[in-house]
């Protein structure tokens, strides 16, 4: 699958590493619209899932995602690495975040992820249950 690019040779998962500033320039300029590829070949999902999931836009005409759907496609990004304890395969980790989850009042935890509180939630929630604590 060919990578697609944010901006000078970095994808999406890459921009985790680099510094906040970067971060900061690439969400305002906003994500190009073949992040969502990235995400959808990453976790094993369909546009559809995603796009529904995190109330994206169409932004396949327009290119490019809002500020806002920009940070949805980081906090997914973020807690795809989050998970990597937890499951063995990308293909578990997108199955899980598309599954509704008793912890989470039967809301999937990609819904969540549309607000910084839910992705908060999300977050603490695979924190503790890494360390092997009840939530």
């Amino acid at each position: 699958m060919p990578r697609s690019f944010l901006v000078h040779g970095v994808t999406l998962f890459e921009l985790l590493d680099r510094p906040d500033r970067e971060k900061i320039s690439a969400l305002e300029r906003g994500f190009p619209a073949s992040q969502l590829r990235e995400l959808t070949g990453a976790l094993g999902l369909s546009r559809r899932q995603i796009s529904k999931g995190l109330s994206l836009g169409a932004r396949r005409r327009q290119g490019r995602f809002t500020l806002s759907e920009s940070e949805r496609l980081l906090r997914v990004a973020r807690l795809h690495r989050q998970l990597g304890v937890l499951f063995t395969t990308n293909t578990a980790i997108g199955e899980w975040l598309v599954n509704p989850a008793y912890g989470f009042n039967q809301r999937t935890p990609l819904s969540l992820l549309v607000t910084d509180l839910g992705a908060i939630k999300v977050s603490e929630f695979v924190a503790a249950t890494a360390q092997g604590v009840p939530r």
